[in-house]
């Protein structure tokens, strides 16, 4: 996450729980939580301000972030589009025969 947006959400923490946020206190946050994707974060830190009353601990972060990280995670690769007659072609070549007669050949089979 940037430093920009790191001190965006620290604004917001301090705004929503009225209290300042000291350099050494947002020194150790960002060295704590400073890896982690800056969108993940910012919808951990509204969602603890939506839930707990008091600042949140660096481990509160983490885990809230994780959590996003987890639920919003890489979705699931599609599959390749690949043609029988690629396959087939590929595999003529790999056998060093004649492409048209293999897979006029194999087809047949089928």
């Amino acid at each position: 996450m940037q430093k920009r947006a790191f001190a965006r959400q620290m604004a917001y923490l301090s705004a929503a729980y009225e209290c300042s946020v000291t350099k050494e206190r947002a020194a150790v946050y960002w060295h704590q939580l400073g890896n982690l994707p800056g969108a993940a974060f910012a919808e951990a830190v509204v969602t603890h301000v939506n839930v707990s009353r008091s600042f949140p601990r660096v481990s509160e972060l983490r885990e809230l972030t994780q959590t996003v990280i987890r639920r919003s995670g890489p979705k699931g690769l599609e599959s390749p589009t690949v043609s029988t007659e690629a396959v087939l072609r590929d595999n003529a070549r790999i056998l060093g025969v004649n492409e048209e007669q293999y897979i006029n050949e194999i087809l047949k089979r089928d």
